[in-house]
């Protein structure tokens, strides 16, 4: 019960804070994450894993949804009920103050690369440290790979720029492609 509090603190921090509202919901998330390991928003209609925990999610920008937090290795949540309902609640309405405020970004724009169409840098790191606090409360290993386009100048000297940028946004989504789990990620 304690965790929980603890976690609604930091969530009030957040949401506090006068963020566009795709920023806002990834703060919040990541505060959620770090606390409780995998969490999920998806639509309302779909079913929850076996013994994970959802909660509706009242955001007025979407079709309905639901707020979810996997189970731990020891099958219990790691985030009460009551809880969860409060924090979807808390950032539901954070985005709607965020909105009225006229703080809106383009969706996606702030985490996604123009030019390949998968996350950005600032998605990767924000995704790095979230994985990396997950990891190291939960004691789960963290894998990540970092690959390189080899020969990539010449390539883009000898066909130019437009050839260039066609050849990363099919190696970008080629490996976008190969994602299996929903925990993978491709920046």
């Amino acid at each position: 019960m304690q965790a929980s509090y603890a976690v609604l603190r930091e969530l009030a921090a957040v949401t506090s804070r006068p963020l566009p509202p795709e920023e806002l919901f990834q703060a919040s998330l990541d505060v959620l994450r770090r606390a409780c390991g995998q969490v999920r928003v998806h639509a309302a209609g779909d079913p929850a894993p076996d013994g994970a925990l959802a909660v509706d999610f009242p955001d007025d920008d979407s079709q309905p949804r639901q707020l979810v937090v996997l189970c731990d290795q020891h099958g219990s949540p790691p985030i009460d009920r009551e809880a969860l309902e409060i924090a979807a609640l808390q950032i539901a309405g954070a985005l709607r103050a965020a909105r009225e405020r006229g703080e809106e970004t383009p969706r996606g724009a702030a985490w996604t690369d123009a030019l390949t169409g998968i996350a950005n840098r600032r998605a990767f790191d924000r995704t790095l440290a979230s994985e990396f606090a997950r990891a190291k409360n939960s004691g789960a290993p963290l894998s990540l790979a970092l690959l390189d386009v080899d020969f990539f100048k010449d390539f883009n000297d000898r066909y130019g720029h437009v050839e260039g940028d066609r050849c990363l946004r099919e190696v970008a989504q080629t490996i976008a492609a190969g994602i299996r789990k929903e925990a993978d990620f491709c920046a």
